[in-house]
């Protein structure tokens, strides 16, 4: 591989250093040389190593002359340019030349600013601009790779290198050789997912990583974009491109670039959010579909669609521009079919949080300490996991929660752990039962916030006796790490899936009692765990199978 370095000739500094150092471990593998804008120490030392070096002289435009005709003579492969001026000059020999340009960025542009506020803000300019400029982008640490991705950097083209291993520097190279050729070779490429993502729920962004991670183990080189709430973080924490979810033109460009459009996971065709929900995500599909996508309804739930003319409008969209379907439950079939749905390939797998993995148990520890807001929690305990969310009803049965907390930790010595899936809305029904759970028995209940990072909750459930829970992820969390679980169904989709993966208990809502609970909570420790990891192995495999069914519409 022939690659050219290029920097602006400054002496001494850690990016010299790192330059010098990289190419010493590079030449002896690779046909490297290095390209300076002007002559200095720098040039020496890279010459008493044994580095060819070529000294661009004159003017700005005289430098970009000289190295396009080098890079076109001499067969360059690949551009890597090292600083701001490096920057500037590379990617305008990299139009001409056509090759692929890529920018280490040591820092982060915005605290790389001196000379006052109008200073830094024109010298933010200007390195951002020259960054936009260039193919790819190599950051020296994961926090200057997350201020790029806050910025609107594209993490489809950048990585993270935080040292100046060759070996992993080369694999970045193979790596842009090989995104540059296959994006010369297709007119469209990459995958756009629409969900409800960068809203605060665990459980949904829990989807979008699995959705990333899998599509990745099947395509590394696979374009991924996500539309989302909350764009920067999204970006930073899924390592995606990410679009505002209410963005509808940006949607739309990114639309006509990408090839395959998934609308889900979750539960994105009902009406019981709002009217507007639904039409949302059907524009969407309809949008995406008329700008050249395969389209396809990903591992999702179906309904409650509850109004005629929301029904007729679905049934409308998803058969006319959907070209096929993957369900998480039967249910979500069932009520396909009396929508009137039909010639469009459809399959029932599973829903993608299956396939989310559990983090190591320092992390579990770390997150119990951080993100627990009322009482302690010691994993050495044998736990339940009681997992609410506030609905119409259930300040009705916050005590029936608190007599199924007390009947576990008296009659088998649990500790109950009140989980607040979705933060914001969870936490105060989540401290209300742990309330009534001290004053009725003295039985202290802590109280725990799902992180960001969903992993942390699979790992925390992976180890805990059971799961009592309305959230369907915390259902669906435990289910994938086969421990027992019983569900509160306030919505069909709730009952839906434990009928589907056929384990477990479920009562409606409205069914609920402190004898209920208590009696859910002797099935649970009665259980067999093995017959619940049994299920899980076969449901996880399901859920790997909606990526296999995504990527064969457009391979």
């Amino acid at each position: 591989m022939r690659i050219l370095h290029l920097i602006s000739g400054g002496d001494g500094g850690a990016a010299s250093s790192r330059v010098l150092s990289l190419l010493a471990g590079l030449k002896t593998t690779e046909d490297v040389r290095l390209a300076c804008l002007s002559d200095g120490s720098l040039a020496g030392e890279a010459r008493a190593r044994g580095i060819p070096v070529l000294v661009l002289q004159g003017s700005r435009s005289a430098a970009v002359k000289q190295l396009t005709k080098t890079v076109q003579t001499e067969g360059v492969e690949l551009l890597h340019c090292h600083d701001l001026n490096a920057s500037r000059v590379g990617c305008l020999v990299g139009k001409r030349a056509n090759v692929p340009t890529v920018s280490t960025v040591y820092s982060q542009p915005e605290f790389d600013c001196g000379g006052g506020l109008l200073a830094a803000l024109k010298r933010e300019s200007r390195e951002l601009r020259a960054l936009r400029r260039v193919d790819f982008r190599i950051c020296a640490a994961q926090a200057v790779a997350d201020a790029l991705h806050e910025h609107g950097f594209d993490p489809n083209r950048s990585f993270v290198l935080a040292d100046d291993d060759p070996a992993k520097q080369k694999e970045i190279y193979d790596t842009v050789l090989r995104r540059t050729a296959r994006a010369a070779a297709r007119e469209r490429d990459g995958v756009l997912i629409c969900g409800a993502f960068g809203k605060g729920n665990s459980g949904d962004n829990a989807i979008l990583q699995a959705m990333v991670q899998t599509i990745r183990d099947l395509d590394p080189d696979m374009p991924i974009y996500a539309t989302t709430r909350s764009a920067g973080k999204t970006a930073r924490e899924a390592e995606v491109g990410a679009v505002h979810t209410f963005c509808l033109w940006r949607i739309r460009g990114r639309m006509k670039k990408t090839a395959l459009y998934l609308s889900g996971g979750g539960s994105l065709i009902q009406d019981v959010t709002s009217n507007r929900s639904l039409w949302y995500y059907l524009y969407s599909i309809r949008m995406a579909k008329r700008c050249g996508n395969h389209v396809m309804m990903f591992g999702c739930g179906i309904g409650p669609v509850r109004r005629k003319a929301n029904r007729r409008l679905a049934a409308h969209v998803i058969q006319k521009y959907v070209d096929r379907i993957t369900l998480r439950d039967n249910a979500s079939a069932r009520e396909l079919e009396r929508m009137g749905i039909h010639g469009v390939p459809t399959r029932v797998t599973a829903d993608m949080a299956f396939l989310v993995r559990p983090a190591s148990e320092e992390r579990v520890e770390q997150f119990c300490a951080d993100c627990c807001v009322q009482g302690r929690i010691d994993l050495s305990e044998r736990m339940l996991i009681l997992a609410p969310r506030p609905w119409e009803g259930t300040d009705r049965h916050l005590a029936d929660f608190a007599a199924a907390a007390r009947h576990a930790a008296r009659t088998y010595g649990l500790r109950p752990v009140l989980l607040a899936i979705e933060p914001k809305k969870d936490r105060g029904v989540c401290e209300r039962i742990a309330a009534l759970a001290q004053e009725q028995g003295g039985i202290q209940c802590p109280v725990l916030e799902a992180p960001k990072d969903a992993s942390a909750v699979v790992g925390l459930l992976r180890r805990v006796d059971a799961v009592l829970g309305m959230r369907l992820h915390a259902l669906i969390f435990a289910a994938a790490q086969g421990t027992p679980f019983a569900g509160v169904s306030y919505d069909p989709k709730v009952a839906g899936f434990v009928e589907y993966i056929g384990q477990g208990h479920c009562c409606s809502l409205e069914q609920v009692s402190a004898e209920r609970l208590c009696a859910m909570v002797d099935g649970l420790m009665q259980a067999s765990r093995e017959e619940f990891r049994a299920s899980a192995r076969r449901l996880r495999a399901l859920a790997s199978e909606n990526c296999e069914e995504a990527l064969g519409l457009i391979q």
